[in-house]
């Protein structure tokens, strides 16, 4: 079979494992990464059930990553309505923060800043759609 996107999906690996390559750097797991990726972004709490939709990462990961970090105090956890958890960071936790995922989030930016302002879009513009197509045809998949 012609693999067409071939190209595009050693690139995507290849980022994946660049990632995990600064997560391991950190002294992080993939998960714990995503976690603090996330927090950073955020004032406050954040609700852990959108931590399994934002990274794709299993809900029995993220929870035991979780739990380890919050038993680290890295993080803090808050119930809402009782079924709910919101996920915040301590003031150790915006440290790890802030030594680990921030400066990779600076290299991000770096890197989107030294595109034109044409290439950021085009970037955005063909991702989302291949997301949104390849969504769709899964979708016509689970209804065969």
């Amino acid at each position: 079979m012609d693999v067409k996107l071939q190209e595009m999906n050693i690139i995507w690996e290849k980022i994946d494992i660049l990632y995990h390559e600064a997560a391991r750097e950190y002294g992080l797991s993939d998960a714990s990464f995503h976690v603090l990726y996330i927090l950073s972004g955020v004032e406050g709490y954040f609700p852990q059930k959108m931590m399994y939709n934002l990274t794709g990462i299993s809900k029995t990961t993220i929870n035991s990553a979780i739990k380890k970090m919050e038993s680290e105090g890295i993080i803090e956890l808050k119930a809402i309505d009782g079924r709910s958890t919101q996920v915040g960071l301590t003031d150790e936790g915006k440290k790890l923060s802030a030594e680990s995922v921030e400066k990779i989030i600076e290299i991000e930016n770096r890197i989107y800043d030294g595109w034109t302002e044409e290439e950021r879009r085009t970037m955005i513009s063909i991702n989302r759609k291949y997301m949104e197509q390849f969504e769709e045809e899964l979708e016509k998949l689970k209804r065969r």
